[in-house]
């Protein structure tokens, strides 16, 4: 949790961010209930979708405000990048209202050739592999857990692209330490961990106009 904190630039409660690639969730849920973030959650996966709504529609009854109030925003269904092409273009013609501004887009894409050579995974990892094995040819892509190993550079560079254009302050990639530099892209620093790092993008200067 610290490393994940540091990464982000310790922002102060209510910074919005996009969760563009959630998963399950987890993430999502310690930047809004632990660091007070307001986070929109981004997944593909139908499969995995129906399981992280159903389950922030289970913990919205025990909290005011309802589904949103339980990530400080809302969950939506759909593909990363497009998602935040959309976003960011909202965004651009709202350009005097703040509120409206992503600040921060987080990334945490899946990619089970990397973790082939490992010891066998947690129990939430299973169950989106299995997740995956089960929506490939369905309309999945290379960067969710609903499409097939890895991800073309092509695609890897389309996300960084838009989750740049889209932020307003930085874009936070989660890897795995042994990884590749996303997209094959440098970043601006790094906090890196025993498993995991996090790889932080300065926004994309040409699309901040």
């Amino acid at each position: 949790a610290h490393s994940l904190f540091a990464a982000l630039g310790r922002p102060e409660p209510g910074t919005r961010v996009v969760d563009a690639t959630a998963g399950f969730g987890s993430d999502a849920l310690l930047m809004a209930r632990c660091f007070g973030l307001r986070v929109t959650v981004v997944e593909r996966n139908p499969l995995v979708f129906a399981l992280l709504e159903d389950a922030a529609c289970r913990a919205a009854e025990t909290v005011a405000g309802g589904i949103d109030a339980v990530f400080g925003g809302p969950v939506l269904f759909g593909d990363a990048t497009e998602v935040l092409v959309e976003l960011s273009g909202r965004q651009r013609l709202d350009i005097e209202e703040p509120a409206a501004v992503t600040d921060i887009v987080y990334l945490d894409p899946m990619f089970p050739r990397e973790r082939v050579r490992k010891s066998k995974p947690d129990l939430a990892m299973q169950v989106l592999a299995a997740c995956a094995s089960h929506a490939v040819g369905t309309g999945g892509g290379p960067l969710s857990p609903g499409g097939p190993e890895g991800g073309s550079l092509e695609v890897e560079r389309a996300l960084l692209q838009a989750a740049r254009r889209c932020a307003g302050r930085h874009v936070v990639v989660k890897r795995a330490s042994s990884s590749s530099f996303f997209a094959g892209v440098k970043p601006s620093r790094q906090h890196v961990g025993t498993t995991n790092r996090f790889d932080v993008y300065l926004p994309e200067a040409s699309a901040r106009v």
